[in-house]
């Protein structure tokens, strides 16, 4: 069954799109996605990092908006905050707006392109255990097309669509974690 997609959150600030630049915001924006309302050591656990590196950067998403507080747990030791998606759903960076807005959205794509890059040389120089014939672990594709408007919208959907579906197969009980990262853009000629 597909999943109702929720409204995404759009970020239209400076400031919000700044934030969410980073590698690690990236990271910890992916998996609010996937879990919903978590405490930083949840996401620390999803991300792979240590609960003290990421504290820096769910504060700044706090105090820009994207990121709010959706409560707090008992833990046996104090309380522990969970924080949530502000728009509940899904996180979308759009170019349009301020030349500001569209600086730091480019700024944003940059750092997600790095952090695929470095997890796809990470995933690419580990031994990859044996698997059946033909399947791929790493699979990096490129196309080019002169696109009218309507295919362009139909790749738009069916890049969601992909996206959605890897999000819906996600299965907290396996070990390692598939990255899929897409990016659309128009190319200009060299004249």
């Amino acid at each position: 069954m597909a999943r109702r997609r929720r409204r995404p959150l759009v970020l239209s600030r400076p400031a919000q799109v700044r934030a969410a630049s980073s590698p690690t915001a990236h990271r910890l924006l992916g998996a609010l996605e996937r879990l919903g309302p978590a405490s930083v050591r949840e996401l620390a656990e999803q991300v792979g990092m240590a609960p003290a590196s990421l504290y820096y950067h769910v504060r700044r998403l706090v105090e820009v908006g994207v990121v709010r507080a959706a409560g707090e747990r008992a833990t046996d030791r104090r309380p522990e905050t969970l924080y949530e998606l502000a728009g509940g759903g899904e996180v979308e960076l759009r170019g349009g707006g301020s030349r500001r807005v569209a600086e730091e959205v480019a700024r944003a794509g940059r750092g997600m392109l790095r952090l695929a890059a470095r997890l796809y040389a990470e995933a690419a120089g580990e031994r990859q255990p044996d698997r059946p014939r033909g399947r791929r672990r790493n699979v990096l594709v490129q196309a080019q097309g002169r696109l009218s408007p309507a295919a362009l919208a139909e790749v738009n959907r069916r890049l969601e669509d992909l996206a959605a579906y890897v999000a819906e197969q996600d299965d907290p009980e396996r070990d390692g974690m598939s990255c899929l990262t897409l990016a659309l853009s128009p190319v200009r000629r060299a004249r």
